[in-house]
């Protein structure tokens, strides 16, 4: 969000809620995508504050997701910028973390942008199994004192814990975050105080807090989860082990992105054996992350990437030069307009020599292809993402051209 700044001085920035006018910058729309959610600022003669929120809007948990604040002076040019992290390293799908940013000020500046600039994504699932407790204290008007207690809701020790209190203001706005860390390991049901003074724009009423905490190590719950291949072809399966509570009833869920929350999986449930093991069979139709659930016990999270299948077929082995093959094969699955690329192989990289549609009811394709030089061509079809599956090749053909 581009925001021009407040026509007031400085001294009075602290004081007064933001005022002016409000310029949004045009946004490009994605499915797949970190969003800002909240967001608010301060600044003094040196340093610009910026506070907010973003939210993991993708299928795979994200990580070291980064916010950039940008400065503006006369003309659109940049007099500061900055890029930090959210206080959460980890975010699993539909998951929140608040941010804090302070820019030193080099002078003067009339309008500022506050956006998320990267992520990566992630294989590891966030350690984020604890419950909170925790009062406030308002020290004035722009600080409060949040002090309260962290619980490990896991089966396992927790160490390196950092709580992060967030406070919102009447309308769930963000106006200001801090973050502590919690000395000690915390053992499976324990528990460990921490107190943090957050700084905030002026407020004449209580705010609302929300406590999030996480932890650098493993994740392991009373349910576990995994997948062995983690990623398959569309169409084929995928053996599904994990262990629970002997003889609990085990399901599985799927997160919807669309909706940001988790729906169960058409997959039967499964009874956990004597010893708390359990097998079965999915064959997932697209990628995202799935997760077990054996009563109100959860595993960690795990992502399943599904792959295009694709098939290549060439009308002849052998061939003359100039003399046409016809390249033939089937993508499953395949969205409308998508393309096939036929690529070779020159020495360790892939090159394309020919591109052609692909049948939106069949996913079929052909493609003539004249090669222009003598020789032996390793080629492959390639068809990119498809909806929630993820790219995919065919096995190799050879080709001799005489």
């Amino acid at each position: 969000m581009l925001v021009k700044r407040p026509v007031i001085a400085l001294v009075l920035a602290a004081l007064l809620a933001p005022a002016g006018a409000i310029e949004v910058a045009a946004a490009t729309p994605t499915s797949y995508t970190v969003a800002e959610v909240s967001e608010d600022y301060w600044y003094t003669d040196t340093t610009f504050t910026a506070v907010g929120e973003v939210r993991n809007d993708t299928d795979v948990p994200v990580r070291n997701v980064k916010i950039r604040v940008t400065l503006f002076g006369a003309d659109d040019a940049v007099v500061a910028t900055d890029v930090g992290e959210t206080w959460l390293t980890i975010l699993d799908p539909g998951e929140t973390s608040s941010f804090r940013m302070d820019v030193a000020l080099p002078g003067g500046f009339d309008k500022f942008r506050i956006e998320v600039d990267d992520w990566t994504d992630s294989s590891l699932a966030a350690n984020h199994y604890f419950t909170a407790t925790s009062s406030q204290t308002r020290l004035d008007f722009t600080s409060t004192k949040v002090r309260g207690s962290i619980r490990n809701a896991n089966v396992v020790p927790a160490g390196g814990v950092a709580a992060v209190a967030t406070l919102y203001d009447p309308d769930g706005n963000v106006i200001g975050n801090g973050a502590v860390e919690v000395p000690g390991v915390l053992s499976p049901g324990g528990s460990a105080p921490f107190e943090v003074v957050i700084e905030h724009n002026p407020i004449d009423v209580a705010p609302t807090v929300r406590i999030a905490a996480e932890a650098t190590s493993d994740p392991v719950t009373a349910v576990t989860f995994n997948a062995d291949p983690g990623t398959l072809t569309y169409g084929r399966s995928t053996t599904i082990r994990g262990t629970a509570p002997a003889g609990a009833s085990v399901g599985f869920e799927r997160f919807d992105q669309p909706t940001g929350r988790w729906v169960a999986t058409p997959d039967a449930a499964i009874t956990a054996g004597a010893d708390g093991s359990y097998e079965t069979t999915m064959k997932p139709t697209f990628g995202t992350t799935y997760r077990a659930v054996a009563g109100s016990a959860i595993s960690v999270p795990m992502v399943i990437y599904v792959e295009v299948a694709v098939s290549l077929r060439a009308s002849a082995k052998s061939t003359t030069l100039g003399k046409k093959v016809v390249l033939t094969g089937r993508a499953r699955p395949a969205d409308p307009g998508s393309k096939v690329v036929i690529q070779r192989k020159v020495g360790s990289t892939w090159k394309t020599i020919a591109s052609g549609p692909i049948a939106r009811s069949t996913g079929a394709f052909s493609i003539g292809w004249a090669p222009k030089a003598k020789g032996t061509y390793v080629i492959r079809a390639s068809v990119g993402n498809q909806s929630l599956v993820f790219p995919g090749m065919s096995s190799i053909v050879t080709i001799v051209v005489r």
